[in-house]
């Protein structure tokens, strides 16, 4: 009996120790998991940035070529104007 109990408390501290080993991959696991989530969120932002960046460009683009549009259109009026006088 003291055998059989002996025994029962080997296995039972070899699965607590297998149980604490478990536990310590997994803290490790989260950790990492948390770093690359953080890396990500970290990343995310600096996308958002830049594509804050890009679409106020792309706005600032639209705005010149707008006004470039109808500095041409001018332009050609003043041609067509001037081809007149010459005719």
């Amino acid at each position: 009996e003291k055998h059989k109990l002996h025994i029962a408390k080997v296995k039972i501290e070899e699965e607590n120790k297998n149980l604490h080993k478990r536990i310590s991959e997994l803290q490790a696991s989260i950790e990492q998991e948390q770093n690359a989530l953080l890396q990500a969120k970290q990343q995310a932002e600096l996308i958002k940035a830049e594509n804050g960046r890009l679409e106020e460009q792309m706005e600032e683009k639209e705005y010149q070529l707008k006004h470039i549009k109808i500095e041409v259109d001018h332009m050609k009026d003043r041609i067509i104007e001037t081809k007149e006088r010459l005719l």
